[in-house]
C-alpha cells in the first residue's frame, strides 16, 4: 500500500524519532543543516545519494520496513512525469518513455532563512487564489520582500499547496539594471523564453504582446516583477493591470501606485521571531554570548533595526568583525538613525571599512554574475589564492554579504541590497573593473576551452558546465555590448548552449552583428563557422532563401580567402545539399554530395564525412528509397557507436526510426525508440525532443492507438511552435486533424 506521508514528512519523522537535530543529521550525512531543513520542508527533492546516506545512517536505526517505505516514496517522487501505458495495449511500448520534465520557472535561489513570515505567506497565497490580478508585496529594503515572493512562487507551483497550481513562474528583476526604466519588452521576452517560445522574442512589440497575452490566457502563469519601484514604464503599468486570466502578476516594491492590487505590507519581524533569528545567526557565527543573551540585552538591536532581517544579520556580522560589542553597536545605530535606510547606509559603510582587501575584491567580483557564482571564478577575478579566497568568503558570508545556496556548496549568491552597494563600489573603482572584467572573460574562456567538445558533440560540454549558462549568456551580452575583440570567438564557444537550449533568436542576433564590428583575420574561421550554424537554424525554420544566401556567401569568401580549412566549405555545401533535398530538388542535392565527397578525399574530417553520409541517407528517405536509407543508416550507426559520438548516434537512430516506419517495420522502430541513447538524448536537445515526439505519434497512429498518437502529436506541435519551426508545426497540425477525424469516426462506429 502506498505510504500516506510525503517524502519530506517521512524523513522529518524518522529524524525526530532518532532524537537528532537538523544540524546533527547534516553532520552525519555530510550536508549543511540548511539543506536538511529544506528537504524536510519539501522545498528540495533530495538526490539518490542523499536518500541512500539517510538509509545507511546507523544513528537513525531504521528497520528494513522503514527503509523500504522511504525507497518506495522516493521512487514515486522521482518517477513523476511519465506517460502511462496506452489503454489499448498492456504491452510496454515506446509510449511509456519518461517525458523530460519541462523547466517551469526561472526563479532565483532563495536568499536567507524564511523565518517569521507564516502569516504574510498565507496572505500572499490567498491573493494568488483570489480573482485579484495583481499581488503587491510592499516594504522597505531588506525586510524580506524578495524572499517571501520566491517562497510563495515555489509553493504556488505545487498542487499540494494550491489548486489549481500555476504552470509557470516567470521572474523579472530590475536589481542588476537600476538605470533601466523601460521594462515591458524585457518582461514579454522573459515570459516567452521561460514558456519555451523563443521565436516570440523576434516579433515587433505589438505582435509580441499579442502572442504573450495568448500564452497567459492558455497557461496559468505567475509573473513576478522584482524591484518594481525602480521601473518607470507607463506601458508596463498598463500591461500589468490588464494581464489576462488565469495568469497573475506579483510585484515586490517599496511602494505601489497601481489600482486593483492585493497588497501585503511587510513590517519588520515580530520581537519573538527577531530574537529567534538573532540566536540562530549568533550560533552560526559562534557568538555564544549573544546566542545565550537575555531578551533584555537583545531587544534594543531588534528595535533599532525595526526587526529588519537583513539589518539584524549584518549587525551581528559587524559585532564579530567590527570590534564593537552589541551595546556600543546599538548606541551607534541609534545615533545615526534617520529611518531604516540610514541604518543600512551605516551598516554597509561599516562593513566595507571592516572587510579585508581580499574580501572587498570578491564582493565586487560577485556583481559580474547573473545569479550564482562558483568560488573558483570569484577567486580568479579577485586574484586570490585558495587560502586567501577561503578567508575572504568566510568573512563575507559571516557578515551576511554573501550566502551559499542550499545544496550548492561551491557557489555563492548576493542579496539585492548588497548587490546595489557592491555595484556602486565597482563604479568607484573603474581601473579595477576594467582589469577584473578581462579576468572574468578569461576565466570563462578557459573553462570553455577546457571542456571544448570533440567534433560537434556538444553534450559533454553542456553536462559539465550547464549551471553556468546564465552567466555565460550575461558575459556574451557584455562582450558584444562593448565590442570586445573576443566577441566572435566567445560566441563560437558558447554556441552549444545557444543551439541546444533553443536560444535561436539570440544566436541569430549575434551572428548578424558580426558585420557591424571590426573583424580581425584571425576570426575568419569562427565567423564563417557561426554563419554556417545560423544557416542550419534557418533551414530548420524553413527559411531556405535566407539560409542559401548566407551559405553562398560563405563559399565565396572561402574561395577568395584561400582558407586552408576545408571544414567551413564542407559545412556550407552540406547545408546547401539539405536545402535542395528538403525543397525537392534532388538532382541539385546529389551534385552537392558529389562535390563534397570529391573535396573531402584524403582529409581527416571523420565526423563531418559521417554527417554528409547521414544527410545522404535522409535524401534517400525523401526519395522514398527506404531500404537504401536503412542500410546506409546502419553503417553510420556502426561508425558512431565505435567512435562514441552520442549526438550523431541519436540523430541517426531518429532517421532510422522514420525509415522503418515508412517500411511498416513497426516492431523494429519501437525497439529503436526505446534505445538508451534516444532516451538519454531526448531530455537534452529541444529540437531532438520535438522530432522524437513526432515519430512516437506516427508509430502510435500505425498501431491504431489514436489517443496516444494525439498526445505525442500535440507535444511535437508545441515544441515546433516554440522553436519557430513552422513547416514542421504545420505538418503536425495537418496530422492532428487526420487523427481527430479517425477518432471521431471510431466513436461514431461505436
Amino acid at each position: 500500500m502506498a505510504p500516506e506521508l510525503s517524502l519530506a514528512e517521512l524523513l522529518r519523522r524518522y529524524r525526530k524519532a532518532a532524537a537528532l537535530s537538523q544540524k546533527e543529521l547534516g553532520e552525519i550525512l555530510g550536508y549543511s543543516d540548511t539543506v536538511v531543513s529544506r528537504v524536510e520542508n519539501g522545498k528540495y527533492t533530495p538526490s539518490q545519494e542523499y536518500i541512500e546516506q539517510f538509509l545507511e545512517a546507523a544513528q537513525l536505526g531504521l528497520t528494513a520496513t522503514e527503509q523500504q517505505t522511504i525507497r518506495d516514496t522516493y521512487q514515486q517522487v522521482s518517477s513523476k512525469g511519465t506517460i502511462p501505458l496506452s489503454p489499448q495495449s498492456d504491452k510496454p511500448t515506446a509510449y511509456t518513455q519518461a517525458v523530460p520534465q519541462r523547466i517551469t520557472n526561472n526563479l532565483p535561489p532563495l536568499y536567507g532563512d524564511f523565518l517569521g513570515r507564516a502569516a504574510d505567506l498565507k496572505r500572499v497565497l490567498a491573493g494568488l487564489t483570489s480573482r485579484w490580478p495583481v499581488i503587491s508585496i510592499e516594504g522597505l529594503g531588506g525586510v524580506g520582500k524578495t524572499t517571501l515572493a520566491i517562497e510563495a512562487a515555489c509553493r504556488s507551483l505545487s498542487p499540494t499547496t494550491m489548486a489549481p497550481p500555476f504552470a509557470f513562474a516567470v521572474w523579472v528583476s530590475a536589481k542588476d539594471y537600476p538605470e533601466r526604466k523601460l521594462w515591458l519588452e524585457e518582461t514579454l521576452d522573459t515570459i516567452a523564453r521561460v514558456l519555451d517560445h523563443p521565436y516570440i522574442t523576434q516579433l515587433p512589440l505589438s505582435q509580441k504582446q499579442y502572442e504573450v497575452d495568448n500564452l497567459l490566457r492558455t497557461h496559468r502563469v505567475l509573473v513576478l516583477i522584482d524591484n518594481y519601484e525602480t521601473m518607470e514604464d507607463p506601458d508596463l503599468e498598463i500591461w500589468i493591470q490588464q494581464v489576462p486570466e488565469p495568469s497573475k502578476v506579483m510585484l515586490t516594491t517599496r511602494q505601489v501606485t497601481l489600482r486593483r492590487v492585493w497588497d501585503i505590507h511587510l513590517q519588520g519581524l515580530p520581537d519573538e521571531d527577531a530574537l529567534q533569528l538573532i540566536r540562530q545567526h549568533s550560533q552560526r557565527l559562534e557568538l555564544q554570548g549573544l546566542e545565550q543573551a537575555s531578551e533584555t540585552t537583545l531587544l534594543p538591536l531588534v528595535h533599532v533595526t525595526a526587526g529588519n532581517p537583513q539589518a539584524l544579520e549584518m549587525a551581528l556580522g559587524y559585532v564579530k568583525y567590527g570590534g564593537l560589542d552589541l551595546e556600543s553597536l546599538v548606541a551607534a545605530l541609534q545615533t545615526a538613525y534617520r529611518g531604516i535606510d540610514s541604518i543600512f547606509d551605516e551598516l554597509f559603510e561599516w562593513a566595507w571599512e571592516t572587510l579585508s582587501e581580499h574580501a572587498r575584491r570578491v564582493l565586487m567580483a560577485m556583481t559580474f554574475f547573473a545569479d550564482t557564482a562558483h568560488k573558483n571564478a570569484l577567486g580568479a577575478i579577485a586574484e586570490l589564492g585558495t587560502c586567501e579566497l577561503a578567508q575572504a568568503l568566510r568573512q563575507l558570508t559571516e557578515m551576511s554579504l554573501l550566502e551559499q545556496p542550499a545544496g550548492l556548496l561551491a557557489r555563492y549568491i548576493i542579496h539585492p541590497l548588497t548587490r546595489a552597494f557592491a555595484t556602486a563600489q565597482v563604479q568607484g573603482h573603474p581601473d579595477w573593473e576594467t582589469a577584473a572584467r578581462h579576468r572574468w572573460l578569461a576565466w570563462f574562456k578557459d573553462l570553455l576551452v577546457e571542456h571544448e567538445p570533440e567534433y560537434v558533440e556538444y553534450w559533454p560540454l553542456i553536462d559539465a558546465i550547464d549551471n553556468e549558462e546564465s552567466n555565460l549568456l550575461l558575459l556574451l551580452g557584455w562582450v558584444w555590448e562593448n565590442c570586445e575583440e573576443n566577441a566572435i570567438e566567445l560566441t563560437y564557444r558558447i554556441w552549444p548552449f545557444i543551439y541546444i537550449h533553443g536560444h535561436w533568436p539570440l544566436g541569430e542576433k549575434y551572428v548578424k552583428r558580426i558585420d557591424e564590428c571590426a573583424i580581425a583575420s584571425a576570426d575568419d574561421f569562427f565567423r564563417l563557422w557561426l554563419i554556417s550554424q545560423l544557416a542550419w537554424i534557418l533551414i530548420m525554420q524553413g527559411r531556405y532563401i535566407e539560409s542559401e544566401a548566407w551559405l553562398q556567401r560563405i563559399i565565396k569568401e572561402v574561395d577568395v580567402l584561400h582558407c586552408p580549412e576545408l571544414l567551413i566549405k564542407t559545412l556550407a555545401l552540406n547545408n546547401l545539399a539539405v536545402i535542395y533535398m528538403e525543397t525537392g530538388n534532388f538532382d541539385a542535392a546529389e551534385e552537392q554530395f558529389d562535390q563534397l565527397f570529391a573535396i573531402m578525399q584524403g582529409v581527416s574530417y571523420e565526423h563531418e564525412i559521417t554527417t554528409v553520409y547521414h544527410n545522404l541517407a535522409r535524401m534517400r528517405f525523401w526519395e522514398s528509397r527506404y531500404e537504401e536509407s536503412v542500410l546506409l543508416l546502419h553503417k553510420i550507426l556502426a561508425k558512431t557507436e565505435c567512435r562514441g559520438w552520442k549526438g550523431q548516434e541519436a540523430h541517426t537512430i531518429l532517421w532510422l526510426i522514420r525509415a522503418l516506419l515508412a517500411l511498416g517495420r513497426f516492431d523494429e522502430a519501437e525497439q529503436w525508440l526505446n534505445h538508451k541513447t534516444v532516451l538519454a538524448y531526448m531530455s537534452k536537445e529541444a529540437v531532438y525532443n520535438a522530432h522524437i515526439c513526432n515519430v512516437s505519434a506516427l508509430l502510435a497512429a500505425n498501431r491504431g492507438q489514436i489517443s496516444t498518437a494525439l498526445t505525442w502529436a500535440y507535444t511535437a506541435q508545441g515544441h515546433y511552435h516554440r522553436l519557430g519551426m513552422h513547416q514542421y508545426k504545420d505538418e503536425m497540425i495537418s496530422f492532428i486533424t487526420r487523427l481527430e477525424m479517425r477518432l471521431a469516426q471510431s466513436d461514431g462506429d461505436h
